[in-house]
Parts: structure tokens; C-alpha cells; sequence
């Protein structure tokens, strides 16, 4: 589920993703918090924005 979007900006957080730096890649991936699964790596340099970071180690965030 998405942020609700105003005229004023993100209110809140993307629900039900996270985030972390793969460390062989040096990209940004978006991951399902729920299942564990990678969703999305990023094209561009930074984070996502409004998407909750973990801890860096992809590994134990998909539970391998």
C-alpha cells in the first residue's frame, strides 16, 4: 500500500516495504517486508524516499 499523497507532501511512510544498500551492487533495493522478496533495485545514485531503511546485511532481510 502506498503513502497518501496531498498538495503538501508524502503523509507517512510506504507501508509493507523496506529498503537496503546490496553490498556487491552498491545500489539501493526495495524489498517486500512481508515476504521477503526483492521487488526493485534503483537505476539512480541515493535511497528511495519514504521507503523505511533496515540494516544493510540483504541476506538476513530475505532470510537466507
Amino acid at each position: 500500500m502506498m503513502a497518501k499523497q496531498t498538495d503538501d507532501g508524502r503523509m507517512g511512510a510506504v507501508k509493507g516495504r523496506v529498503q537496503a544498500l546490496d553490498p556487491h551492487t552498491w545500489k539501493w533495493i526495495k524489498i517486500d517486508a512481508g515476504t521477503g522478496k526483492i521487488i526493485a533495485d534503483k537505476k539512480t545514485v541515493g535511497p528511495y524516499k519514504g521507503i523505511r531503511r533496515v540494516n544493510n546485511d540483504v541476506k538476513k532481510v530475505q532470510g537466507i
